[in-house]
């Protein structure tokens, strides 16, 4: 391990922004088998030059406009609304840890002369990862007791408990990471400097990546399984259960019974609850769908290996390109809300319509806006809630015709 040539770890940082941050199982994995020209590592190569900027621009603009549309709209409120914007949090600084990769490492924009700047990146990435995960697995709790326990649900799914919650586990993963940050320091390799586990740390770095697997990685995508599918099994019985009360109703009463009582008939007690519910599973599925592959390739791994410094370089390359993929969901979560929650897509529908019409005033009113016009000339400052009502208004008039 130790052995490593300056060329071999000068490879291992430009071809991965992972190797750098302390996996230090690569470093033995490029001893025992030499970087060549293969596919493989041409594809990681460019996930790491177009991918990863691109993936953390449009993921921290869409988690950012996301959290300040659910403040505006009152949707902070809800009990599950603690956790998604505790995610939106964590993954967007987990995705400033992918640009701050980026730059380092494939542009060359370094800030590790800031002093402590190494091991506050290793933390924020740390303790990014660590939430960003057990936040899928509050989510998942939450929607369970809600579908399978309502006894409990009042007592149990309120804001003020999911708020508690997300402070428990900000707290316990800063914790856990604090130390663990300070195992980082600045190596300089053929000139370059970058932020690596320190040479004398090897081993309990990689002993900590092996327990992290299990942690961070095993153990939450098994309970959000498990919660999820009990979630879905509850759903698509009551879906069953109201079918078949709908049939027997039907053939008992008369049409306008019938219609009415299957107006009444919905997978959820209320329609925010359905709407609150439909969001949250769409968001535990893709996290399962994105996130299972990594899993059980590590999973492989850690079964073959153990706690071992070795590995192969192949396999490397492809838990890298998993990696990335897991690291997708980030910037998932404002689609995902834009297509399953109807009042957050209504605001972001009303959010560009403002942007639009605003800049269609100005351009027609932006000469007298500027000398200043007094407010009985009838030309004043257009507010989000005036291109509101204007759109609401136009849509009431073109339903009328």
């Amino acid at each position: 391990m130790q052995s490593a040539t300056n060329a071999t770890l000068l490879w291992s940082a430009m071809v991965t922004s992972e190797t750098i941050q302390g996996n230090a199982s690569v470093i033995a994995a490029a001893d025992a088998e030499p970087p060549d020209s293969s596919d493989l590592q041409t594809a990681v190569r460019a996930i790491h030059v177009y991918y990863a900027p691109f993936l953390a621009c449009v993921g921290m603009v869409t988690n950012v406009f996301s959290i300040v549309t659910m403040f505006r709209t009152g949707l902070h409120t809800q009990s599950a609304s603690s956790y998604v914007i505790g995610l939106l949090v964590t993954d967007m600084l987990h995705l400033f840890w992918i640009f701050h990769n980026w730059l380092a490492t494939v542009r060359g924009v370094s800030v590790y002369f800031v002093g402590a700047w190494c091991h506050a990146i290793t933390f924020v990435k740390g303790v990014s990862g660590f939430l960003s995960t057990w936040f899928y697995v509050a989510l998942a709790s939450d929607r369970f007791i809600a579908r399978c326990l309502p006894e409990r649900e009042s007592e149990l799914c309120s804001p003020c408990r999911g708020r508690l919650v997300v402070v428990s586990l900000t707290v316990t993963g800063i914790m856990i990471h604090l130390n663990t940050s300070l195992l980082s320091a600045l190596l300089v390799y053929n000139d370059i400097v970058i932020c690596a586990t320190n040479p004398a740390y090897y081993h309990t770095v990689a002993v900590l990546d092996k327990l992290d697997v299990v942690v961070n990685g095993v153990l939450p995508c098994f309970l959000v399984f498990i919660f999820t599918s009990l979630c879905l099994l509850s759903l698509l019985r009551e879906h069953l259960e109201n079918r078949l009360l709908f049939c027997q109703t039907h053939r008992s009463r008369t049409q306008r019974d019938s219609s009415v009582t299957h107006s009444h008939i919905s997978l959820d007690p209320s329609p925010s609850g359905s709407e609150q519910t439909r969001t949250c599973l769409a968001l535990l599925l893709f996290y399962l769908l994105l996130a299972l592959p990594l899993q059980v390739f590590q999973i492989r791994e850690l079964s073959v290996f153990g706690f071992d410094l070795a590995t192969s370089l192949h396999s490397f390359l492809i838990q890298e390109i998993l990696q990335y993929v897991s690291y997708s969901r980030l910037s998932l979560s404002f689609w995902i809300l834009l297509t399953c929650h109807n009042t957050f897509r209504i605001h972001v529908t009303d959010c560009l319509w403002y942007c639009v019409t605003r800049r269609l005033y100005l351009r027609r009113h932006g000469d007298m806006l500027s000398l200043a016009a007094s407010p009985a000339a009838g030309i004043r400052s257009l507010d989000f809630k005036d291109c509101v009502d204007r759109r609401q208004k136009r849509t009431v008039r073109i339903s009328e015709v």
